[in-house]
């Protein structure tokens, strides 16, 4: 369902190039129960008659969000937003409803509805979020322990990412005992000062090139074997057998994508694909913003990392960077970890 939403969002934006003439976009509103669409914001029809129990219980019945026309606004749906309405009285509730509906769209449906009480139904810029709630912060952070929920979770948190997440990411984190690429990705999303994961690639290993064979007779389709290709080019970069750069066998075989993908496209030659080291890193690796500004807002992307020490590289697994992340966790001094109880957004830079 995800890589889906990323193609319509290339499509939308290829579209609103070639329609600029005729379609102007507009910054959502910002007011209370308006959704944010393309074009502008469109006002939500909320149910203040139906008790909060039947409103929750709607969740159960089959849903789909409603479309906005671009992929990082989420299309709330009216129940939720009525459900929303109630503020932090439907917080327990909600929370209940989660974790004993048998349903998965539900349980889903829980989780955004949670979301929408965090922000105050208020939807206020592009690549920017306002999350007012802590009590609905608590909740989806109490909620990461479901495997089934987790990634999901994650995603909407790492759109206003409060500092005060760090500790408790990083205690979940110690807990997680099956490569928790959705918490190692979800953390790199905070800025973390010293963190060595995705540094600038030294030329020398940039400019490696692999090869790797064409699958697909139509290049317009080969989006859809970027798991396969990734693998071919590791076992590619492996073969090099350079000095300077090292994979963790963590990575053969492993599913490599999460949440966001991209087509992995390099050069032609002789029937094969050669691209570079740098242009297959930059393209896959976390945190990736390859195709502007706010590409990967609201999105963990995928399980591949990497990280220089002196000049050699290695790429590796969630695994391997998760030993890393705690062992620097560990390591710094808890005057550096004061700044972690601020329940808010690192400042930009």
């Amino acid at each position: 369902m995800r890589k889906w939403v990323i193609i319509n969002f290339l499509l939308l934006l290829a579209f609103q190039v070639v329609d600029a003439q005729t379609f102007i976009d507009r910054a959502p509103n910002g007011k209370k129960n308006y959704r944010a669409v393309q074009g502008g914001s469109e006002l939500v029809t909320v149910d203040t008659v139906t008790p909060l129990p039947e409103l929750i219980k709607k969740l159960e019945k089959p849903w789909q969000f409603v479309e906005t026309g671009k992929a990082y606004w989420i299309g709330y749906t009216d129940d939720m937003y009525s459900i929303a309405t109630h503020g932090d009285s439907a917080i327990e509730p909600l929370i209940k409803f989660v974790e004993h509906t048998q349903d998965q769209d539900a349980k889903i449906g829980g989780v955004y509805t949670l979301h929408l009480i965090g922000i105050d139904r208020q939807i206020v810029g592009r690549f920017t979020e306002r999350f007012i709630n802590k009590n609905a912060r608590e909740a989806l952070l109490y909620l990461l322990k479901y495997h089934d929920l987790d990634a999901t979770v994650m995603e909407l948190l790492i759109r206003d990412p409060w500092l005060s997440d760090v500790p408790k990411l990083f205690a979940i984190l110690n807990n997680e005992k099956t490569s928790p690429w959705y918490l190692v990705n979800g953390l790199l999303h905070y800025e973390l000062d010293g963190i060595k994961f995705n540094q600038s690639i030294p030329d020398d290993i940039g400019k490696l090139t692999v090869n790797f064979p064409i699958d697909y007779p139509d290049t317009r389709m080969r989006d859809f074997g970027v798991e396969a290709e990734s693998q071919l080019i590791l076992h590619s970069i492996a073969d090099l057998h350079s000095r300077k750069i090292r994979v963790d066998s963590a990575l053969f075989g492993a599913r490599l994508w999460g949440n966001m993908y991209y087509p992995i496209y390099g050069q032609l030659i002789d029937n094969k694909w050669r691209i570079t080291i740098a242009d297959f890193l930059n393209k896959i690796a976390i945190p990736n913003n390859s195709f502007g500004v706010g590409m990967n807002y609201g999105f963990l992307e995928n399980k591949i990392y990497y990280y220089v020490d002196g000049n050699k590289m290695t790429v590796c697994a969630a695994s391997t960077a998760q030993k890393i992340l705690l062992k620097w966790w560990a390591n710094q001094a808890e005057s550096y970890k004061e700044q972690f109880n601020q329940d808010k957004a690192k400042p930009a830079r």
